[in-house]
């Protein structure tokens, strides 16, 4: 009665292990000529349940074999390992989750009627968020989520974009100021413009990072199934010596006959085939990397490149970009040099040349002008209109007016005038090919900054500085950190951080390079690993491999934190 009820169950296992197992590895086999793991385990669990099928049937017939029935051999096989996967998804469906940037996305949302006067007591219709459109306003209630990204209209609070940033005090929001989706509100009520539809806004652009990382496959995981090519051929061919050793063995050694020694030799054979199957290498490696993204993304840490998980922790270098990492990326203008020309007509020229360029150097000189502008005695000063204006990333912009002369503004370098060593940033402008006036700025340097360079420092990495700035700029933030001058160099164009980075994989060094302005882009895609901090632009951020949605650089130490 065992036997039959033995039979009866470990048939339905069977069949479940193979309906499970035996398409992959047909497929497998066949279409890409790989000799998987699942391979292993349908052709292991096949011969055990074939063999036990037949210790059955000479059972039934009176002349049991000597080893008897094993049906649990191949049903505990199936069962452990399809438990396995059903353990292993649900790890993997919790992971998931708990970085499901998507699910913060509010899926209703209160739209302002048009005709109001965008203010808290305007007349609301509730609607599913996917229907907003550009122009349209939508109301914030307190301590509700926000429902997309745009800008503050009306009213006032605090909003909690620790999700975000990563800090955890609320910041102040007034009109104008700029909200994020899936973002907390605070006490106040607002009125906020939409800049960005739910499927583009900030919730999804961090969702598809980190849902684009779980489906690239890790180095490891691809070495894992490396491995399995050669790992199935090679056990099967253990299992057959194993089989064809104890046969002789078994009939010469022990006079046995062929019948008898086959089966004790086939018992062995089994047991070489299923002690292999439990696939740990191809479970844990890609286990361990969801999990590790899903920890990093709950830190603000997102990695777009699996792999690097593996990289980062062998980095002996670190390069820092200088404006907007390690500096705030927000300078202002100390000092204003005229050489020729009046104070008016250089007004007029930066506020058309510098509009909309996003360089930190070139927004807050732009600042400058629009202060001066409205600020003068005879009334506000319009910008210069410009026939065409051409921006060269590092070095500066250069612009045509509509009186057809040249102006140019951008680093001393570029634009071939001489000054003298200074440490600020220097920025000068040329209107018909004469040197007209020079701007000098200071940056403040981000209050993470110097303890996260002398933990590094103490790590045994190296650490660099690269800028296009002036070297006498850099050289004085480098010292204010202790960085070392031979690893700090100035005026760097795009091309010249390339090679830099090259230079030191050159020598044998893991080069991390972190950076945030599109100028930084190339840099970031030589780097072993590449880092963006989330306030900058676009471009930048795909180039890199981990992008950093808090822009401290205190998770930079999270990120390298090395086994012991």
């Amino acid at each position: 009665m065992y036997e039959h009820i033995s039979l009866a169950l470990s048939t339905v296992v069977q069949a479940i292990g193979l309906r499970e197992f035996a398409p992959a590895a047909i497929r497998s086999l066949f279409r890409f000529g790989l000799l998987g793991m699942d391979l292993l385990i349908t052709l292991s669990t096949t011969i055990a349940f074939a063999f036990s099928v037949v210790s059955y049937v000479f059972q039934v017939l009176g002349r049991p074999l000597e080893t008897g029935c094993f049906f649990e051999t191949s049903t505990l096989l199936v069962t452990l390992i399809l438990l396995g996967r059903v353990i292993g998804e649900a790890a993997r469906y919790r992971a998931a989750k708990s970085v499901s940037f998507r699910a913060l996305q509010v899926e209703n949302a209160l739209l302002v009627i048009p005709g109001g006067s965008s203010n808290a007591s305007d007349t609301t219709e509730e609607i599913d968020a996917r229907l907003l459109q550009y122009g349209d306003r939508f109301k914030v209630r307190p301590h509700t989520r926000i429902v997309t990204d745009g800008k503050v209209k009306y009213g006032g609070s605090e909003v909690d974009e620790s999700m975000i940033t990563g800090e955890s005090i609320p910041v102040a929001k007034g009109q104008y100021s700029p909200v994020y989706a899936g973002t907390v509100n605070g006490r106040g009520t607002l009125v906020v413009s939409l800049t960005a539809l739910p499927h583009e806004n900030s919730i999804s652009k961090i969702a598809t990072l980190v849902e684009n990382a779980e489906l690239t496959k890790p180095k490891a995981q691809a070495l894992a199934d490396r491995i399995a090519g050669w790992f199935v051929p090679a056990i099967a061919t253990i299992g057959a010596l194993v089989f064809l050793i104890w046969l002789f063995l078994d009939h010469y050694h022990n006079q046995r006959s062929w019948g008898e020694a086959v089966v004790k030799a086939m018992t062995y054979a089994i047991a070489t085939l299923i002690v292999s199957c439990p696939c740990a290498i191809g479970l844990a490696v890609p286990m361990v990397v969801l999990i590790a993204g899903g920890v990093a993304a709950r830190s603000g840490i997102i990695f777009r490149d699996p792999q690097k998980l593996e990289i980062a922790r062998n980095v002996t270098d670190v390069v820092f970009d200088k404006t907007g990492t390690i500096t705030v990326g927000h300078p202002t203008v100390v000092q204003v040099k005229m050489y020729s020309g009046s104070m008016t007509a250089l007004v007029q020229t930066l506020l058309g040349l510098l509009d909309g360029v996003k360089h930190p150097v070139s927004v807050a000189v732009f600042e400058w002008a629009k202060n001066k502008a409205i600020e003068n005695r005879e009334g506000p000063l319009k910008p210069a209109e410009m026939l065409s204006v051409n921006n060269n990333l590092a070095d500066g912009v250069e612009g045509v007016t509509k009186s057809n002369i040249a102006v140019r503004a951008g680093n001393p370098k570029w634009l071939g005038v001489h000054t003298l060593e200074s440490d600020h940033t220097l920025l000068c402008v040329t209107i018909a090919g004469e040197h007209t006036a020079t701007f000098r700025l200071k940056d403040r340097i981000r209050h993470t900054a110097l303890p996260v360079i002398k933990r590094l420092q103490d790590d045994g990495i190296a650490v660099h500085m690269l800028s296009g700035d002036n070297q006498g700029a850099v050289n004085a933030v480098a010292f204010a950190l202790g960085i070392t001058p031979s690893h700090v160099e100035g005026a760097q164009r795009p091309s010249d951080k390339q090679k830099y980075i090259q230079y030191l994989q050159d020598n044998g060094k893991t080069v991390l390079f972190v950076g945030d302005g599109t100028n930084d882009a190339v840099a970031l895609k030589q780097a072993d690993v590449g880092v963006h901090l989330q306030h900058g632009c676009d471009i930048a951020k795909s180039a890199a491999d981990i992008v950093l949605m808090n822009p401290q650089l205190h998770d930079l130490l999270t990120m390298l934190v090395r086994n012991s």
